[in-house]
């Protein structure tokens, strides 16, 4: 009889190494005879609505022609900075604005009415504040790893230097000049744009094409009517939320 609890004794104490350690807070459900185990559901923070990010844009920029001269704008390559404010609505749509320090620029090369000019190049360079607004639509979220989003809307850029570079190349050498082109361009330009972006974690990446709606004119190519616009690829990380 000692030798049959003795042997029981020892076979139960094997059964509770063996095992597995049921989580705190677990909650056991018998069923007939058998004994199930769940384990308490994991409750995720909720993602703050708001949020604050920093970035850098390197950019592609180009002046488009509506005349014969369209394939004479080359496009330029500047880097630019932005401040980047999301707000998040409860589904798949995000509102989008900012700040950013937009260089843009384009460079044309020319044919002159006058023979003895060799060539003729115009150089524009701008520098602008940029807000936009944007509403942005997930169409691929995976929680916990990354989302994919289609944006469009608009901005305003106010132009605070602009400069236009003149070279003229003759038999004899070559003659350069320039000055401040702001009054034909504008100082206030709203324009369109459409993105496609990525989001994990706190990181960013948005792939941006932008086109001015008004066309200005420059009095080196008469009543030609010129646009800017660009791509530009930006990368951004959030550094506050709340």
């Amino acid at each position: 009889m000692n030798r049959t609890l003795l042997v029981l004794i020892l076979f139960f104490g094997c059964l509770c190494l063996w095992a597995e350690p049921v989580p705190e807070g677990a909650v056991r459900h018998f069923e007939g005879d058998s004994l199930s185990v769940e384990s308490p559901a994991v409750e995720l923070a909720p993602e703050s609505d708001w949020a604050l990010a920093v970035g850098m844009v390197p950019l592609f920029t180009k002046v488009n022609s509506s005349g014969d001269n369209a394939g004479s704008w080359h496009t330029k390559i500047y880097l630019s900075y932005h401040l980047r404010l999301f707000h998040r609505f409860p589904g798949p749509f995000e509102l989008q604005t900012g700040l950013s320090q937009q260089n843009t620029g384009s460079k044309g090369k020319f044919s002159h009415p006058e023979p003895y000019v060799l060539s003729y190049v115009l150089d524009l360079k701008g520098q602008s504040l940029r807000v936009p607004l944007m509403l942005n639509w997930t169409f691929l979220d995976k929680p916990q790893q990354s989302s994919l989003y289609f944006g469009m809307g608009g901005y305003v850029d106010w132009i605070y230097d602009a400069r236009l570079g003149i070279s003229r190349k003759y038999v004899t050498g070559i003659e350069t000049s320039s000055r401040n082109p702001r009054g034909e361009m504008g100082e206030q330009i709203p324009g369109l744009q459409v993105q496609i972006g990525s989001r994990a974690g706190t990181g960013r990446v948005e792939l941006v094409y932008w086109t001015d709606l008004p066309s200005f004119n420059l009095v080196e190519r008469g009543s030609e009517e010129l646009r800017r616009n660009g791509i530009f690829l930006s990368y951004s990380v959030e550094f506050l939320q709340f």
